[in-house]
Parts: C-alpha cells; sequence; structure tokens
C-alpha cells in the first residue's frame, strides 16, 4: 500500500517544491502534483525544469505517483479539432510522467450530468484508446477519476474499461464526489470494479444540500458523511494493495470550513487525514 497526496491540498502560488518537501515530511510515499500552468508542473516544463522536480523528490525521498491533469471531458466532443487537443494532451502528459518517474496520469472525463449519454461514451471510448498504445509502451498507467460527469459511478466506469480494453487503464475511485453528488454507496458501487482500481481519493464533508450543485463544508476524515471507514474497511477485504491518495482541497476550497471558515494550511491538515487512513488500513 502505497499512501499518496494531490498537490491541490496546498494553497495557490505554493510551488512544486513546497508541494513535495511538506508531503514528505508529513510522511506520505508519494506526492501527485497538480498538471495545470497555473499548477505545480505543465507538459511544456523544459527539461532543466522538469529535472529540477525529480531531484527536490528524490533529495526529500518521495516519489512524484502521478501526474493529475485536466483532459479527458472533451475527448467525447462533437467538434473534431477539440478531440484531436485533448489527445494531443494526454499523450504530452505521459511523457511528462516519464520523465518524472511518475506510475500514473489523469483523465477528468468532465462534471456535467447531461453528459452521460451513449454516443459521448463511444467516443471517449473511442479517443483513449488512441492513447493507450503511448502508456503500454511507457509502462505507465492511465486512471479515469469518477466525477458526476460521463463517468460516475460503478457501471459506467466497467462500461468504459470494457470499451478501452487495457490493461494501463484504470479507475481513481472518489467515494466523497460519488456521494455528495449523486447520494451512490460507494461500497458497493466499488464491487462492481475493485479489480480496476488504481487509487482511491479521500477527503470528507459535512453537506448542507446534495446534488450536482452541492453546498458542504470540509471536515477532518471520519467526522462527516462519507463512509470513509467501510469503504476502507471493503478494500482491506478485498486484499487492495495500490493507492491511497488525500484530497484536501485548499487550492480550490480556502473557505469551505475550517476554524473561522477558513480551512487550515496543509501542513496543519495532513497529519489527521493520513493518520487516519493508515490506522484505518492496519499501516
Amino acid at each position: 500500500m502505497k499512501y499518496t497526496v494531490f498537490s491541490l491540498s496546498f494553497a495557490q502560488g505554493s510551488t512544486a517544491e513546497e508541494a513535495i518537501a511538506t508531503s514528505a515530511d508529513v510522511g506520505f510515499d508519494g506526492v501527485d502534483l497538480r498538471a495545470q500552468r497555473d499548477g505545480h508542473v505543465f507538459s511544456d516544463a523544459l527539461p532543466a525544469r522538469r529535472a529540477e522536480i525529480l531531484d527536490c523528490a528524490r533529495r526529500h525521498g518521495i516519489a512524484i505517483s502521478g501526474i493529475m491533469g485536466y483532459y479527458g471531458a472533451k475527448l467525447f466532443s462533437t467538434d473534431r479539432s477539440e478531440a484531436e487537443a485533448e489527445v494531443r494532451g494526454l499523450l504530452d502528459e505521459l511523457d511528462l510522467a516519464k520523465a518524472l518517474e511518475a506510475e500514473y496520469i489523469r483523465i477528468m472525463p468532465g462534471l456535467n450530468p447531461a453528459d452521460r449519454t451513449t454516443d459521448n461514451m463511444e467516443r471517449f471510448v473511442a479517443n483513449v484508446r488512441r492513447v493507450t498504445p503511448r502508456a503500454e509502451d511507457l509502462g505507465i498507467d492511465i486512471g479515469i477519476e469518477i466525477h458526476p460527469g460521463l463517468i460516475w459511478n460503478g457501471e459506467s466506469s466497467r462500461d468504459a474499461l470494457h470499451g478501452i480494453d487495457s490493461d494501463r487503464v484504470g479507475i481513481f475511485y472518489d467515494p466523497p464526489l460519488m456521494v455528495l453528488h449523486d447520494r451512490l454507496d460507494p461500497v458497493a458501487e466499488l464491487e462492481l470494479i475493485i479489480d480496476r482500481v488504481l487509487s482511491v481519493h479521500f477527503k470528507d464533508y459535512h453537506v448542507f444540500e446534495y446534488g450536482h450543485k452541492p453546498s458542504y463544508e470540509w471536515v477532518p476524515l471520519g467526522s462527516g458523511i462519507v463512509p470513509t471507514d467501510e469503504v476502507l474497511s471493503a478494500l482491506r477485504k478485498a486484499g487492495f494493495d495500490r493507492y491511497l491518495c488525500v484530497e484536501y482541497l485548499k487550492w480550490w476550497e480556502s473557505d469551505a470550513g475550517g476554524k473561522d471558515g477558513k480551512l487550515p494550511e496543509a501542513a496543519e491538515a495532513l497529519p489527521h487525514e493520513l493518520h487516519y487512513l493508515k490506522e484505518a488500513m492496519g499501516a
């Protein structure tokens, strides 16, 4: 089992080096870097910058586990140029992941429930299949992260994986989003695809309004509405041994809870989140 943290856990303006150093100090095995131009790395990073980031991770004894980009929603666009740009972006992220010795990249298949159509799924599958040969050649996994858009539950995840048909493609499982947006039972959904899960993402909420425009506040793991203990129990029983990832979203949700309505800094909040997961998994 490896424990990682998404670099969205750090405030906007933080550097890759800051995220790496703090994640290592807290005790994580790896860090998943936000791959956006305003984030911690991007696929157009020059070789010298890639080398700096990798050297920083090595010095701190922590892996860059993943490159968390935001390509995916336009893979099923009816605009061919948009879909082509999305494919190129994923290919570039695979190359970046290889340079940073990461094990996986992410596909983020949208946030709009109206996207849940058969035609969209067919286009999505066809375009992901264009990327998988590069992933297979480089030895890098692709995780499709569950969001409230096209890939939103166990069944849609299974349908996508069946169509793509590559051992290098799996699921980034996100129980909190499934509860928050669609009020699903994440344990029941997990049973449909447990053998294809690459990473499980954890955060917790108090929810004031569920749905696709929810209202909520962040709370420490184990104190909100997400059945974290039940999910972890199911993972233990299944012998899951890949990645558990903390998604403490300081980057986006600075005002979403905590003392005085402000999320604590990552260095303050992350030790509890990591300890909670490790204790529950018997680490």
